[in-house]
C-alpha cells in the first residue's frame, strides 16, 4: 500500500469506531455479570488512583506496542490464529477474578487481528486497541462503572 491521508484517515475513523463499539459491549456486560463487576472492583483496587494523563500514556504505549508485534510482527509470521491466541494468553492472571481479562484479550486478538487482515494496515487495529485500553481503563479506574 502507498501513503495516503485520506487512506490513515479512514483506517482511524475504524479502528476509533471498533473500538468504541467494543468499549459499550464491555460497559453493558459489566452492568449485568458480576464476574467482571469483581474484576472491575480488582482492576480498581490494583490500579489505585492513578492519573488520568498515566491512563492515557500506558493506553497509547500498550496499544501500539503490542499492535507492532502481535499485528505487524507475528501475524505475517504466523497467522492469524496462532498470533490471536497467543494474545489471549499473554494476559493470563493465575486467579479466577482475571479469567475473563483473558477472555476478553483472546476476543480482541481476534478482532484486531481480523482488523489488520481487513484493512491490510496497522492503523486500524492501533486505534482500536488504543481506544479500549484508555476508555476502559479510564472508566474503570475513575469509577464510572459503580458495581
Amino acid at each position: 500500500q502507498h501513503f495516503s491521508w485520506p487512506r490513515i484517515a479512514e483506517d482511524a475513523a475504524i479502528g476509533f469506531g471498533v473500538g468504541l463499539a467494543l468499549v459499550a459491549i464491555t460497559w453493558f456486560l459489566s452492568r449485568v455479570l458480576t464476574p467482571l463487576q469483581d474484576l472491575e472492583r480488582e482492576f480498581r483496587r490494583v490500579l489505585g488512583n492513578v492519573s488520568t494523563q498515566r491512563i492515557l500514556a500506558l493506553a497509547l504505549l500498550s496499544g501500539v506496542a503490542e499492535e507492532l508485534v502481535f499485528r505487524g510482527t507475528l501475524q505475517p509470521w504466523i497467522g492469524y490464529v496462532a498470533t490471536s491466541i497467543i494474545f489471549g494468553c499473554i494476559h493470563f492472571v493465575p486467579s479466577t477474578v482475571f479469567l475473563p481479562w483473558t477472555l476478553f484479550a483472546l476476543g480482541a486478538g481476534f478482532l484486531f487481528g481480523w482488523l489488520f487482515e481487513y484493512r491490510d494496515s496497522l492503523i486500524a487495529p492501533i486505534f482500536a486497541h488504543v481506544t479500549v485500553n484508555a476508555l476502559n481503563l479510564l472508566l474503570i479506574v475513575r469509577g464510572q462503572r459503580k458495581t
